[in-house]
Formats: C-alpha cells, structure tokens, sequence
C-alpha cells in the first residue's frame, strides 16, 4: 500500500522558481553562509509547517520567511542539527510561541541501537496516513547514494510493499529505498512529524 499527502499539498510544496522546479524550501536560499551549510533542519521544518498552516507558500520570499523564523528555534548547533529530539523541541517552542495547536512528534534511531524497522516504519506510515509529510535525519547515508549524510529532507510517500520513499529536497526529488538505508546506516538518525492537537 502507498501512503502519501495528497495532491493538494503536493502541489503547494512544488512551484517552479527562476528556472528550477522546487519540492518545498531551498537551503541555498538562505542568506548567510552558516545558513545555507546547515539549514537543512529548519528548511525541512519549513515544508512541514507548510503542510498544516494556511500560511502561503508560493514564491520563494514566502517560503525564505518561513525558514527564516523556523531557523530561529529549529536552530543547528556546532556539529549541525543532529538529534531529532532537537528537532522536536525547537518546532515545539516555535508553535508555543505563536500559540499554534500543533505539535512535533519523533522517532528515534539512537546511536547505540537501531530499532525494528517496522517500529520506524509505522512512525512514517501513519503521519502519511494522516496527510503529514515526514523529516528525515540521516546522520549515515548507508548504501542510499542519492542522499546526502549528515542532512534533513523531506519524505512525502511511502510504499510498504516496495519500502521506497519519495523525498523532496531543494530542487532534488527522488525515490530511495527506507529498509535499505535501515539496514546498512551506521549513526543515529530518526523522523519528526507535525500534527494538529486540536484533530
């Protein structure tokens, strides 16, 4: 079974820029250069929040304005933003802040044990089911060449019969296989979702 967002969200996460096609926010588009090495955390918190608030998400000022208070809270440390709880927490503040019914949630691969990927993979399957995209944080890109360790993207759909995702990154989307990269990273790694309380 294929569990995805709908086409609705789809569509207002993708929007052709200058000439490139975009799947969500672009950490190139930050402005400094601390920005654009390690904004991956907030760019990806972007896209989700874009998937549950009403906020526009069209142009590329609108998108940067959303990464720019996301990166105030879904803040990187020296090493980057590399524990997902950190994800959680900082996207927590930032919905406390603004008094917004949504919460994150997260699921953990810790350094010294990986868990079961079907515990992994209902963590994914049922934000999708619910129409909520899924941060991804891979600390280890395992035997996935197409991405990038040490990084945050987006999973948008999931197929349990294959164990591909679809990712979106930037400019970049793709498929990649889940319980290969299960298998074969080495570091800590996990997802984040968002959800509204109130539903």
């Amino acid at each position: 079974m294929v569990y995805s967002i709908d086409n609705e969200k789809i569509k207002k996460l993708t929007a052709t820029i200058g000439n490139k096609i975009y799947y969500g926010g672009s950490q190139s588009w930050y402005p400094s250069f601390l920005q654009r090495l390690s904004g991956c955390g907030a760019t990806t918190a972007s896209n989700l929040f874009a998937c549950i608030d009403p906020t526009p998400f069209a142009t590329k000022e609108q998108r940067l304005e959303i990464m720019q208070n996301m990166w105030l809270f879904v803040t990187p440390g020296i090493y980057g933003l590399d524990h997902v709880e950190d994800f959680a927490s900082g996207s927590n503040k930032f919905f406390e802040e603004r008094s917004l019914p949504y919460e994150c949630t997260y699921f953990k691969y810790p350094d010294d044990k990986k868990p079961s990927f079907d515990d992994s993979a209902q963590f994914v399957k049922t934000a999708l089911s619910e129409n909520c995209p899924v941060a991804f944080l891979n600390l280890s890109n395992g035997a996935i060449e197409l991405l990038e360790s040490h990084h945050w993207v987006t999973i948008v759909s999931f197929d349990d019969g294959t164990n591909i995702a679809t990712i979106f990154d930037g400019s970049q989307k793709f498929d990649m296989d889940l319980k290969l990269w299960h298998d074969t990273t080495i570091r800590r790694g996990g997802f984040a979702r968002y959800k509204n309380k109130k539903t």
